[in-house]
């Protein structure tokens, strides 16, 4: 926690636009490849909502995704600066833009700005080294998710997409919405 928070403030003191992402990836368990397809129509900050596509195994499903109250000021903050409906969120420089940008390019900004960053010092001075790729973002966001998640409700397993839990959520009327609810309302002491 100590570690991420450094890394946090380093990135929101340097690189704004990055932080702005990293924010919105952090809070949103979501892939990389998922929300570099998002455009703005694709987003409904009003119901703290926004669709997306993603692959799980052979099929394609259109699924939406919660916004947690903690990120919707970065969302607005790149919701406005979108010129059109059209516009994907995250295309060159990390701003809106009329294409999007691959997601290997997350990896290698990580890589460049805070893997190899001799700059990133702790309270005493110290370099810290960031091993850690920023995927694993996604495990922190979900770890603490889980702790903040009610038993009976798998927030983690909601916001990652994953499937299983099984046939239970089929016959449970209701349920997807109570689940989605309840995700708009978890609030972390980590951010």
């Amino acid at each position: 926690d100590e570690k991420y928070q450094i890394v946090h403030d380093y990135i929101q003191e340097n690189y704004p636009d990055f932080f702005r992402y990293f924010k919105i990836f952090f809070l949103s368990g979501a892939r990389t490849s998922e929300l570099f397809r998002l455009q703005k129509k694709d987003v409904n900050l009003l119901d703290q909502e926004y669709k997306v596509t993603i692959q799980k195994g052979r099929e394609y499903i259109e699924t939406i995704k919660i916004i947690l109250p903690q990120a919707v000021p970065y969302w607005r903050e790149i919701l406005d600066m979108c010129k059109s409906q059209k516009d994907y969120l995250f295309s060159k420089g990390l701003k809106p833009g009329d294409k999007p940008i691959q997601p290997y390019q997350i990896t290698k900004r990580w890589h460049r700005l805070i893997k190899s960053s001799n700059k990133i010092k702790d309270k005493d001075g110290k370099i810290i080294k960031v091993t850690e790729d920023f995927y694993s973002l996604k495990h922190l966001f979900l770890d603490k998710l889980d702790q903040a998640s009610d038993e009976e409700i798998n927030l983690a397993k909601i916001a990652a997409s994953h499937r299983t839990d099984s046939i239970t959520k089929v016959y449970t009327v209701g349920k997807k919405k109570r689940e989605n609810e309840a995700l708009k309302q978890v609030k972390f002491k980590i951010v």
